[in-house]
């Protein structure tokens, strides 16, 4: 019986390719909320890479909201933040710059949700 042919998946899994490891410290009062989570979601979905986030033993794909929720990490929690893939550099600094803006992610979308706000 010949092998079943299936579309080839992407995957960046790849024994050549460096894999880019980087620590994060979560900087928000906060925590690891869903604004910042969904941001690095965002974000992470930019880049031809597989970017996870670990926390102690449990580590999950950085383009899942859900996933980085379940991190439950709060303030001043390091996370292990690495990378694989083409871009994987590129995106490993986009989310290191993002953890690094002091929750301004959180700052806009406060002010920009309440109808008094200004802009």
């Amino acid at each position: 019986m010949p092998e079943a042919q299936y579309p080839a998946a992407v995957q960046y899994a790849d024994s050549r390719e460096t894999k880019v490891m980087q620590t994060v410290w979560v900087n928000t009062p906060e925590g690891l909320h869903l604004r910042k989570c969904a941001a690095i979601a965002e974000l992470v979905g930019q880049y031809q890479a597989r970017v996870t986030l670990q926390k102690g033993d449990h580590s999950e794909d950085a383009a899942s909201v859900l996933g980085l929720m379940l991190l439950a990490a709060t303030q001043g929690t390091p996370l292990t933040l690495s990378a694989t893939g083409p871009e994987a550099d590129e995106a490993v600094r986009a989310v290191v710059e993002l953890f690094g803006e002091a929750d301004e992610v959180g700052q806009l979308m406060r002010r920009s949700w309440h109808p008094r706000a200004p802009l």
